[in-house]
């Protein structure tokens, strides 16, 4: 039996607020539900905002030349892996693992992005 579709898919303005996975929660890993969203799907879905908040802020300290959209796909990498290695046996709340993911991510895009070294970096100060 189908399950009916929580929200209508490309609609992101219904994201939910950030929410948490409790401990000892059906999900973990790549446990997939059997309903139109997966719980994996889902627990993505409700974090998007997150992914966006986090690539703003960063984008607000860089360069012109650096593209927010850049900084949220970076971002929306970190989410899935997060989503991937996250366990909940940890006691800890998915939003929080997820924000270091994300921003983790983010700051590794950037530096494939820069030319120059860390040791060139550090010899210039």
């Amino acid at each position: 039996m189908k399950t009916k579709m929580t929200r209508p898919p490309g609609n992101l303005s219904l994201i939910s607020p950030c929410s948490a996975i409790a401990p000892g929660s059906t999900y973990h890993g790549d446990n997939l539900g059997s309903g139109f969203f997966t719980s994996r799907d889902q627990l993505i879905l409700d974090h998007l905002r997150l992914v966006k908040m986090i690539a703003v802020h960063v984008h607000k300290d860089l360069p012109i030349h650096v593209e927010l959209d850049d900084l949220v796909h970076a971002g929306v990498l970190g989410l899935f892996d997060a989503v991937r290695k996250y366990d909940p046996e940890k006691q800890v709340p998915f939003s929080s693992y997820a924000k270091c993911c994300i921003k983790g991510a983010i700051l590794d895009s950037l530096r494939e992005l820069d030319r120059r070294s860390t040791t060139v970096r550090s010899s210039w100060n």
